[in-house]
């Protein structure tokens, strides 16, 4: 599976290939910068080297899916 780098200015760098179940969407410009869904789910949303990455191969769909949903500000949706 890939890893999806998000910028901070909201762009997608994807390192190597990419075998995604589910996709997940980040609006830096909504986003409240609660880190609910690090906290949830530290394996998939995490912070490497200032940028936010999102790896939504690291756990289960409906893991990843569940804390989308749990995102208080709305700026992580799943793609359809």
């Amino acid at each position: 599976g890939g890893r999806l780098i998000v910028t901070t200015s909201g762009t997608f760098e994807v390192q190597g290939a990419i075998a995604m179940a589910v996709q997940v969407d980040w609006d830096s410009k909504v986003c409240s910068h609660s880190a609910n869904c690090v906290k949830t789910l530290p394996q998939v949303f995490k912070v490497e080297h200032g940028k936010f990455v999102i790896d939504p191969n690291a756990a289960t769909d409906e893991k990843v899916i569940a804390a989308v949903k749990a995102c208080p500000s709305g700026a992580l949706k799943i793609q359809s």
